[in-house]
């Protein structure tokens, strides 16, 4: 998180926005959501994923639940995306949890991202923005 508290407004916007400005936003505020991973390269932050966290679902199972998840489009297809995917997965094995749950939007730019980890599809669901 100390990388991620350097970040700047310029990092959301390049990042994709909301949710990157969401969480710059709460750091900004003191709020502790959990570790958010960093990728750097050019001495800049150019890709997160967070905050990380475990909850335990009906069944008893412990799961990482979706995160923030983005690499800016110029430093897209250099292994930045994998290795913070990776990272958080290793890091929900270390806190206890048996599975970690991604939601995307369709068409993400990280598709074949998720095919190559093995991600399969468990529905889609429509949804409205609520937030002009």
């Amino acid at each position: 998180t100390a990388a991620a508290r350097g970040a700047s407004p310029a990092c959301a916007s390049q990042l994709g926005g909301g949710g990157c400005a969401l969480l710059l936003g709460r750091m900004a505020a003191g709020q502790d959501d959990g570790p958010i991973l960093v990728a750097v390269e050019d001495q800049r932050i150019v890709g997160a994923i967070g905050p990380l966290s475990t909850l335990t679902d009906a069944s008893g199972t412990r799961t990482v639940p979706p995160q923030y998840f983005a690499v800016r489009p110029a430093y897209r297809r250099r292994g930045h995306g994998r290795a913070l995917w990776c990272a958080a997965v290793s890091w929900g094995r270390a806190h206890g949890a048996a599975c970690k749950i991604l939601q995307a939007q369709t068409g993400s730019p990280a598709k074949r991202l998720y095919r190559a980890e093995g991600l399969t599809t468990l529905g889609f669901t429509c949804s409205q923005n609520l937030y002009p």
